[in-house]
């Protein structure tokens, strides 16, 4: 037996990503707050964690400075966006030429410089005729990623000090277990950035700074929740500010989802005892019950490891089919998943009702963890023929108006 809606007339595929920008504008509100006057930095690399850039960035017209992984993020960007703001790029510049190219764009640019060889290019002539290169100073404060050595930190700004085109902003570093709080490399890496300040400062180097002025910059969306007594002057916080940091960690904070992927079952069908449900065969109905075909899949960026798992924290996998759990059968496909709606009697569903994957009602760390993965891994992988859509929960009267 197959079931469908007769009242149910959609304009195409019903999976959607609603971005909730009022959300957004209280999280960042929440956020800046925390930072106890540091400039916070919006963080949208990804494309915006995968909210969407442009989207994020319009939506937020009161944050003044962006921070994006690379340049050729900035790409897809308009110029007049950012007018009056500026942008900060982690990696900083990978030739000569980027930070000429990206200001010819018309964006300000702050950059971050963590490797000799970027130093190096700085040093060379072709840079030495491009004009205000402002920098942050990226020290290896115990995470072993990106950062100069702690010991070469007085070398690299005596060598700054030469470069009469580039500005010194400051230093800045990356806490590797700030969601760990008591973790002993966070106090380690406190100590590491506070020995490099002060060996800076007690040399005289704050003089070559903007303004006579050593900035620090320290803490991650994790780090500003649990330690905001290192704010010092600027703070990039990313995951928190979609609200999509460790879930019992953000509610305590007052953060909120900003992202919901939804859709709506496509059919049911009735299987028996007996029957089995799609690819492989891999699920076997041990009684008569109805199962919900769900307009998502593993081409959507819905996490397809998910279906193979049976539980996870002693949850089993579920989606909200009209906000009530219904759990993952057989496996997530490209374009679809299949989920138990109940014994048949009781069945009370039917296509186009809706479902939601993560968001409001089901956090996306929990989803994540179904799928031993983070956040971060499945808000930026919602793919790109998912749409969209931008609602204001502070201004209702907007909702559904502007879609990408």
């Amino acid at each position: 037996m197959t079931r469908s809606s007769k009242t149910h007339h959609g304009s195409g595929r019903p999976l959607e990503a609603v971005i909730d920008v009022g959300a957004l504008k209280r999280n960042f509100s929440l956020l800046n707050e925390r930072g106890q006057g540091a400039n916070c930095v919006a963080v949208v690399k990804s494309d915006g964690y995968g909210h969407g850039l442009q989207g994020v960035i319009e939506a937020l017209p009161e944050v003044g400075q962006f921070a994006v992984a690379t340049a050729n993020e900035l790409d897809r960007l308009d110029s007049e966006l950012l007018s009056g703001r500026s942008i900060l790029i982690l990696e900083g510049f990978f030739d000569l030429y980027e930070p000429e190219r990206i200001r010819q764009l018309g964006f300000c640019v702050e950059w971050v410089i963590h490797s000799h060889w970027q130093l190096e290019l700085l040093e060379s002539s072709p840079m030495q005729s491009t004009a205000g290169i402002r920098v942050w100073i990226k020290i290896n404060t115990g995470m072993n990623r990106l950062g100069f050595p702690p010991t070469d930190v007085p070398q690299v700004f005596r060598r700054l000090a030469q470069l009469s085109t580039v500005i010194v902003l400051g230093i800045a570093s990356h806490l590797a277990c700030a969601d760990t709080p008591e973790a002993g490399l966070n106090q380690q890496q406190f100590d590491c950035f506070a020995k490099c300040h002060a060996i800076l400062v007690n040399s005289g180097y704050d003089n070559i700074c903007e303004a006579g002025r050593l900035r620090r910059s320290l803490l991650n969306s994790a780090g500003l929740l649990q330690f905001p007594q290192y704010a010092f002057d600027q703070v990039r916080p990313g995951i928190a500010l979609y609200g999509a940091l460790d879930s019992t960690l953000h509610q305590t904070h007052g953060l909120s989802p900003v992202m919901t992927l939804q859709t709506r079952l496509v059919a049911v069908q009735q299987v028996w005892a007996g029957d089995r449900v799609g690819y492989g065969g891999d699920y076997v109905a041990t009684e008569d019950h109805c199962v919900g075909i769900v307009a998502a899949g593993y081409g959507d960026g819905y996490p397809r490891q998910v279906s193979t798992r049976t539980e996870s924290a002693g949850t089993e996998p579920y989606v909200l089919v009209k906000g009530q759990p219904c759990r993952l059968v057989g496996r997530c496909s490209m374009d679809m998943l299949t989920v138990d709606l109940g014994p048949t009697a009781d069945c009370d569903y039917r296509a186009g009702d809706s479902v939601e994957l993560w968001g409001k009602h089901l956090p996306v760390d929990l989803v994540a963890g179904w799928a031993s993965t983070i956040s971060y891994h499945l808000l930026t992988g919602v793919t790109r023929r998912v749409p969209r859509r931008y609602i204001d929960s502070l201004n209702p009267v907007n909702q559904g108006a502007k879609n990408c």
